[in-house]
């Protein structure tokens, strides 16, 4: 994929949206709800029905997931942590093309070295 930083991508529908959505505060998940509802009422239920994804794949697979519903031909899996302070709530994923990235190469290769990852980043001196 050639995305760049910066790049917009969909917070329902991509792993790395739903990551966040699923592991950020009632408050905050409750605001871009609200937020949703007041541009387009099917935004707000797209956002729902992200939020809902996002946190049955947390209790499934300890991360969140997005396989051809961001793109119909991209495969993604994503996790978000916070560090300790004021450091925001950040996301980190792996996705490419579903042809050759499959959903299962990234949760039973990837995955692991994914949730590893985050883990040290928690602990780190960022911490």
């Amino acid at each position: 994929l050639t995305l760049q930083v910066g790049s917009r991508i969909p917070l329902a529908t991509s792993a790395i949206g739903r990551a966040y959505l699923a592991k950020t505060s009632d408050p905050e998940r409750n605001a871009i709800i609200r937020l949703a509802t007041e541009l387009d009422d099917s935004a707000a239920e797209t956002m729902r029905a992200g939020i809902a994804r996002g946190l049955r794949d947390y209790e499934e697979y300890g991360c969140a997931t997005s396989f051809g519903e961001w793109q119909k031909d991209v495969n993604g899996i994503a996790v978000a942590f916070r560090c300790a302070g004021p450091i925001p709530m950040m996301a980190i994923n792996s996705g490419g093309p579903s042809s050759s990235l499959s959903k299962e190469f990234l949760l039973t290769e990837v995955r692991p070295k994914l949730l590893s990852l985050v883990k040290t980043l928690e602990s780190s001196a960022f911490s």
